[in-house]
């Protein structure tokens, strides 16, 4: 399975990143947050906050954890992995900047996901190795 990568999926909470979340017709999502008293922007930080909270239930905070193993169809921790990807995860306070640290994953290609607090991804990080984020 050579060229397949792990990919480490990166909650931060809160990073100074500025994105603004444009106004979104959400009438035709299949749940409407409108009705419920929430914008577009507040149901997907809450749907972050909520991605978040379980894992942090599940490994801690600042915890690198690396799946023990491939995706199956059936594993819902996110709603479709892929199944030919090994993936990682930790949530990290990013108030004060952090470091990450990639394993040795061999011939595979590793790629970072960053996501923040507010379901924003300000950028990815490709490649192995020791990676540093200011506050």
């Amino acid at each position: 399975m050579t060229g397949l990568g792990l990919v480490a999926a990166v909650a931060v909470a809160p990073m100074a990143v500025s994105v603004s979340v444009p106004d979104i017709d959400s009438r035709g999502w299949a749940v409407d947050p409108a009705p419920l008293g929430m914008t577009p922007r507040d149901y997907s930080q809450a749907e972050s906050r909520a991605f978040m909270g379980d894992f942090i239930d599940w490994v801690g905070l600042q915890t690198y954890y690396q799946f023990p193993g491939l995706s199956a169809a059936e594993d819902t921790w996110v709603v479709s992995p892929d199944t030919d990807t090994n993936y990682s995860l930790a949530t990290v306070n990013a108030r004060n900047g952090f470091t990450l640290t990639h394993p040795d994953i061999g011939v595979r290609f590793p790629a970072t996901h960053i996501l923040t607090e507010k379901h924003n991804s300000p950028f990815y990080v490709y490649g192995g190795g020791t990676c540093e984020f200011s506050a």
